[in-house]
């Protein structure tokens, strides 16, 4: 008996269909899905909260934010505000410097009116020191000068770098040291804070250039303006 030649083909049609499905199910099987992708920059850093000794200050949680910590060995306390593009850790060089010379150094994060008082505290109740001063740059120095016009029993004296703002004028006549470049574009406004600012020991450091609060550090005058800070505060 004769096969209809269309009945032959559907069979060999189907028989490979069967064959290429069962080849695509195996292959499902047996590949192993891909390894999910991990973004490095999420895992955390073991030593993130170790001081290694290599300047970077030690981190610890300061109410709802937290502080980078450089243990010096006097009893002169001293707290570091950055400005607004910069964090804690842009003050490292400068931090290991003032603890090398004894001072108590803590840079916040935060830069709000209670962080700052925390901070304040932490150096006194943690670090055992005796007295406390501010130093702020740019938008850091706006801050400091609003906290220490609401606490004014709570510091020794202001380090103001560069200040973009603030009411000087309601500061009580506690030291004041002013810091800023001759040709930077805040230089005026940085000008009538000066003039605005109570009290009968107040210094003005003026440095040559453009740059603007932090940035100086980053100039010629860089290790000057250090060392006039530790002048003042240490002396």
């Amino acid at each position: 008996m004769r096969s209809d030649p269309s009945t032959s083909a559907q069979l060999r049609i189907s028989t490979a269909l069967t064959v290429v499905l069962l080849l695509a199910l195996f292959g499902c099987a047996s590949e192993p899905e891909p390894p999910a992708t991990v973004d490095d920059s999420a895992v955390a850093d073991p030593d993130a909260d170790a001081d290694g000794g290599d300047g970077s200050g030690q981190r610890i949680e300061l109410g709802a934010s937290d502080a980078l910590v450089w243990a010096g060995e006097g009893d002169y306390g001293l707290v570091l505000v950055h400005g607004a593009a910069f964090d804690a850790a842009s003050w490292e060089l400068q931090a290991a410097r003032f603890a090398d010379e004894g001072l108590a150094v803590l840079a916040v994060e935060d830069t709000s009116e209670e962080t700052l008082i925390a901070a304040i505290d932490y150096l006194e109740a943690e670090r055992g020191v005796q007295e406390v001063a501010l130093l702020g740059a740019s938008a850091g120095g706006a801050a400091v000068i609003d906290a220490a016009v609401d606490n004014p029993d709570s510091y020794d004296q202001l380090v103001l770098l560069s200040p973009a703002g603030g009411d000087v004028a309601a500061l009580n006549d506690g030291p004041k040291f002013f810091i800023y470049s001759q040709d930077e574009g805040a230089a005026g406004s940085i000008e009538q804070l000066i003039a605005d600012a109570p009290g009968q020991a107040n210094e003005v450091l003026v440095v040559e250039g453009s740059a603007h609060a932090q940035a100086i550090f980053e100039t010629g005058a860089g290790t000057d303006v250090v060392d006039a800070i530790l002048s003042r505060l240490t002396g």
